[in-house]
């Protein structure tokens, strides 16, 4: 019996130290596993910070860039266009709205 005793309490010890070493296991790997997906998110989030940067630089230079525009256009009037070097093009040929849709009508001779 002591025999049986001693044998049963060898075991339960074993499976009892393989219980712990496997939670311990556990546990480390849901560290190792956390510690990972905080410096993920980290680098993620410092990332994010630098695009939205980068946008709101883009952003600004876009505004600016719409104001001079507007400030410019409200400048030219069809006098100024020729100091500017832009001259009136000559149109040659055109497509037709007419019933000769699809055939090319020469300029002045427009049905």
């Amino acid at each position: 019996m002591t025999h049986t005793l001693a044998q049963t309490y060898s075991s339960l010890k074993s499976y009892r130290e393989f219980v712990v070493i496997s939670l311990m296991a556990l546990c480390l790997t849901m560290i190792a596993i956390y510690a990972f997906n905080v410096v993920t998110l980290i680098s993620r989030t410092v990332a994010m910070q630098k695009v939205q940067s980068q946008v709101a630089a883009l952003t600004l230079t876009t505004n600016d860039l719409d104001g001079k525009y507007l400030e410019a256009m409200s400048s030219i009037t069809p006098d100024l266009v020729p100091t500017y070097g832009f001259s009136e093009g000559q149109v040659s040929e055109y497509i037709s709205n007419s019933a000769a849709l699809g055939r090319v009508a020469f300029g002045g001779h427009e049905l």
